[in-house]
């Protein structure tokens, strides 16, 4: 059954379709399948202002947190180098709008029962963050709500959410598809699984951040999720690039390539952005390629967890390593192209 619901408690059942796109779009495909499928579309909502913590003002979360100031709320922030704080501060210095924290302890302190965002750059940074003697989980208490944007393993996921139920708070992963960009213009995707009263409670909160919000289920979901997209992401670069350095071999215009691709069936905003850059070999970061190549190897071991063969992944996960192995791991993900464009 496909149940459309707008947030105004209006319903429809398939076959009668509202005019425009819904809030949100629920998916129940069968009875024994307890999955939903949640899209929020951020036009359509009305947020409301509040205070909030975010941990993490790196490639991501700085842009983050400049939406949800835009919106209205006041952030209490925590980053591991106070430079990125104070800088924050100094854009919004009315009292009261951004306040810097010592630790993420004073985080969740500070925010009680409303909702704390954490955006760290790995699993070593997220775990080490998250168990330092004043870190996130000796923050949480009774009434903490936690929500983690990062991309993880779905192990990572699940244990973070194990132990922020033992101290009584509440946990949603929220890993998110897009770069530096679409964060700093709201143009986010979140992946969400765990609690679904705190992916509730945190909708406008998204809607500020990104263009949509999906519920996929329990902790976990959202992070397998994530590393499917970007398994697709990071193959399509790699097939760009060969195909780049092909047509360069062969005495083709590389430029006429791109136009070719934007014209038909493979037209895609990836082929359209990266493509000139990888021409012109800007390569200047969005999304770091030693990002994409942890989430390719994240991707890879769901695939032999689950028994699936992706021989097309591997042989990019091939590319990024050796890209790694150049040197080219600070610059953007495109930067693959050089292992084969030489």
């Amino acid at each position: 059954m496909l149940l459309l619901r707008y947030t105004t408690a209006f319903a429809f059942r398939s076959g009668s379709p509202p005019t425009t796109l819904p809030s949100i779009l629920r998916l129940r495909p069968h009875q024994r399948q307890r999955q939903t499928l949640r899209a929020l579309v951020s036009s359509s909502s009305t947020p409301s202002s509040s205070k909030v913590g975010f941990i993490g003002l790196g490639y991501m979360g700085a842009g983050m947190v400049r939406r949800l100031l835009e919106k209205g709320d006041d952030v209490i922030v925590w980053n591991r180098s106070v430079e990125k704080s104070e800088k924050l501060l100094s854009e919004y210095p009315v009292a009261g709008r951004v306040s810097i924290a010592t630790s993420p302890k004073q985080v969740l302190e500070e925010v009680g029962e409303g909702l704390t965002f954490s955006m760290l750059s790995t699993p070593a940074a997220a775990r080490e963050v998250f168990h330092a003697p004043n870190g996130i989980l000796a923050g949480i208490k009774k009434g903490s709500k936690l929500i983690d944007c990062a991309t993880l393993e779905v192990k990572d996921m699940q244990a973070f959410d194990s132990a922020v139920k033992v101290k009584g708070g509440s946990f949603l992963e929220a890993p998110v598809s897009g770069s530096k960009v679409p964060a700093e213009t709201g143009q986010l995707l979140f992946l969400t699984g765990g609690n679904e009263e705190v992916f509730e409670e945190a909708m406008p909160h998204l809607s500020a951040m990104g263009k949509a919000s999906f519920f996929l289920g329990d902790t976990g979901k959202g992070t397998e999720m994530k590393l499917v997209v970007n398994m697709i992401m990071a193959t399509m670069m790699s097939s760009l690039s060969e195909g780049l350095a092909l047509a360069d071999k062969a005495n083709l215009s590389t430029e006429d390539v791109v136009k070719v691709l934007s014209l038909g069936a493979m037209a895609n905003p990836l082929f359209n952005l990266k493509g000139p850059k990888i021409i012109k070999d800007d390569h200047t970061v969005n999304f770091p390629l030693k990002h994409a190549q942890k989430d390719l190897a994240f991707a890879l071991a769901l695939a032999e967890k689950v028994g699936v063969e992706v021989p097309a992944a591997a042989a990019a996960n091939e590319g990024y390593v050796a890209a790694l192995e150049q040197g080219e791991g600070e610059k953007d993900f495109s930067a693959v192209a050089r292992v084969v464009m030489k």
